[in-house]
């Protein structure tokens, strides 16, 4: 069974060229030209000559001489110091319809040689207000990490971890229990509604605090005019939330100008919480994030994010898992004081370079003691991270953990790594993964979840289907129900996941609604339009049916056969290296050749038989290659639209 054509032909000339020249496999340093009339391989000559200790002249006319008697080899060109070798394309074709033909749908699906249990964290986003765009890409991103990786035949476990323990959710818990802990109005999404007490009760405090500093600052008029500027700033925010939710705001207003001090009433929920001490006080925490949780997953299961576990942060400090990790480091060499706190001293351990290479450790990041605890007995969430990654991979089994976190974490990440290997947690601490992210934005938009000013994901998704709903009506198209809203949801998760991570993204809408360039809408028509022939033909033609020679010699048909073969080992490698990006430029890549060669070239009008059987089957291979990468990339192929 051949899974990835391209690799089988190519892999048949290298292994001539090693028995030609005697040499082993390791000896052969080939490339993959990215342009293809510079061939299909190409072998530098001065590079491979010192490697085999040979003359780079006398190689190439050993190479020519190996290759000349080679049925897969169509023809060799030396340009330079390169020998370009141009695969044969009628074997090419042959071995590509054949795999499409045996593997059917699964044509393109490389099963990995060895298969591992994979625990992927993402979105895990704070329970005090709505999932915006930054949560959104995060989201994609877990969506086809999951899906690329069980294409492989990757185990994968999905957790959402439950960040219900820090100062912004006790904040939240503060403004809901001085409202009586009001369920949400009617027509208003429960996480919305968590999201306006939390903004309104952070600013209402921040108000207070700036206006005790101004009073402070009126000997020193610079200080005194920052102070005023920034409180104009927030006086304005308050009048925005106001005009939301008018008696809700006055209420806390009046609620919150009889606790003499917020912080410390703050600081005694936090506390509470974590300490079990006050049975009210957890029910309140557990009721506000329950409920901005219930909105999350409203959201989330637009998208098609599942998740097989939520984790709730207070459980696992609860459980008696952090209590574990800070007697463990207690008793460690790494053991120390920072600050005037408890801490893991890194300072030797990341010296170690074998060490943070095996940590995956940025090489000039350096990296802090990690602080166990504060002064009043809370531990910081970091700690209570280090506990919770040690309970992903026992709970879930786990070879390896992925955590899909903005790559402003770097350090938090790097730390909990480096604490997992000093506590002994070897294994977990080389297998645990940082995928980071950079983070996104809308043109003309600040945001910031404590004033209230976001643009949430479902706004996002709606008005994405608003506009794809309008593009579809002008096209001409009557779409079937629910279409628009497929394609907007195929549009925001490919355009958030298919930039590398590692590039800030800037989110636009009109362009990832575009129907003629990269973009899912763009994909999808061009598969719908693929599967739309193959409606129309009816029975599919065996291979010896087909004209292999003359399917080969037009060049847009001969690119499109190299591409198609290519495909399962590009995406093979797409899933090993966890870069979704490959795939969508692969997905882009095929559907610019299909479309350009379809224009020019008809299938189903084709009146000679041997080519019109050649051009079926080109379609039918566009068609599952298509369909593959875009369930990789998480989202749902559509048959019309």
């Amino acid at each position: 069974m051949i899974y990835e054509p391209f690799r089988a032909v190519r892999d048949r000339v290298l292994s001539d060229i090693t028995s030609g020249l005697g040499v082993s496999k390791d000896s052969i340093i080939f490339e993959e030209p990215s342009k293809p009339e510079l061939g299909d391989l190409a072998f530098h000559l001065i590079r491979m000559g010192k490697l085999l200790n040979k003359d780079p002249e006398e190689l190439s006319h050993e190479l020519n001489r190996i290759l000349s008697r080679n049925v897969f080899v169509e023809k060799v060109i030396r340009i330079k110091d390169y020998l370009d070798i141009y695969l044969d394309p009628v074997h090419l074709s042959t071995a590509l319809f054949s795999s499409v033909k045996e593997l059917g749908e699964n044509y393109g699906l490389v099963p990995a040689e060895k298969k591992y249990k994979y625990v992927i964290e993402y979105v895990s986003a704070n329970p005090i207000h709505p999932l915006h765009i930054g949560s959104g890409r995060n989201a994609a991103l877990g969506i086809v990490l999951s899906s690329m990786l069980k294409a492989r035949g990757h185990e994968i476990q999905t957790r959402f971890y439950v960040n219900d323990m820090g100062r912004q959710v006790a904040i939240a818990v503060l403004g809901f229990r001085l409202l009586d802990e009001p369920n949400p109005p009617e027509g208003v999404k429960p996480d919305e509604w968590i999201g306006f007490i939390y903004a309104a009760t952070h600013t209402i405090i921040d108000i207070r605090n700036l206006k005790n500093e101004l009073e402070k600052a009126k000997i020193d008029p610079t200080k005194y005019r920052e102070i005023l500027e920034e409180l104009d700033v927030l006086v304005a925010d308050s009048a925005r939330l106001r005009e939301r939710f008018p008696e809700y705001f006055d209420k806390l207003v009046e609620k919150l100008s009889k606790i003499e001090d917020p912080e410390k009433e703050i600081s005694r929920l936090m506390i509470s919480y974590e300490k079990r001490s006050d049975e009210s006080i957890i029910r309140s925490f557990r009721k506000l994030v329950d409920l901005c949780l219930k909105g999350f997953k409203e959201t989330l299961d637009k998208l098609g994010a599942r998740f097989d576990k939520w984790d709730y942060e207070s459980d696992i400090a609860w459980s008696g898992l952090v209590d574990e990790v800070i007697n463990l480091a207690k008793k460690s060499v790494y053991y120390g004081t920072h600050k005037n706190a408890p801490a893991i001293i890194f300072k030797d351990l990341q010296k170690d370079s074998v060490i943070r290479e095996r940590l995956r450790l940025p090489r000039t990041l350096e990296i802090p003691p990690l602080i166990i605890m504060r002064s009043d007995e809370t531990t910081l969430y970091t700690l209570r991270d280090v506990a919770y990654s040690i309970y992903k991979f026992r709970d879930g089994g786990a070879d390896y953990v992925i955590n899909i976190i903005a790559s402003e974490q770097t350090l938090p990440q790097a730390q909990i790594r480096l604490a997992l290997y000093a506590l002994g947690f070897r294994r977990e601490a080389e297998n645990m993964i940082h995928f980071s992210y950079e983070l996104v934005s809308l043109p003309g938009h600040r945001m910031s979840g404590r004033r209230g000013r976001y643009i949430t994901l479902d706004q996002v998704i709606e008005e994405a289907r608003i506009r794809a709903e309008k593009i579809l009506e002008e096209r001409g198209t009557r779409a079937e129900e629910n279409i628009a809203e497929k394609i907007a949801v195929a549009a925001v998760k490919y355009a958030l996941a298919s930039v590398s991570p590692s590039k800030q993204l800037v989110f636009k809408l009109e362009e990832a609604l575009d129907f003629e360039r990269n973009s899912a809408p763009y994909i999808l028509y061009s598969r719908a339009r693929a599967k739309g022939i193959l409606d129309k033909i009816g029975e599919e033609p065996e291979l010896d049916e087909v004209d292999f020679r003359g399917g080969v010699s037009d060049w847009l048909r001969r690119l499109l056969v190299l591409e198609l073969s290519k495909a399962p080992s590009i995406y093979a490698k797409a899933v090993d290296e966890l870069s979704p990006e490959i795939i969508a430029n692969t997905l882009i890549k095929i559907s610019d050749l299909f479309n350009t060669w379809y224009q020019k070239d008809p299938v189903i009008h084709e009146k000679d038989p041997g080519l019109r059987a050649f051009k079926i089957l080109l379609v039918k291979s566009v068609l599952v290659v298509l369909t593959n990468g875009l369930k990789m990339m998480g989202i749902e192929p559509l048959d019309k639209i």
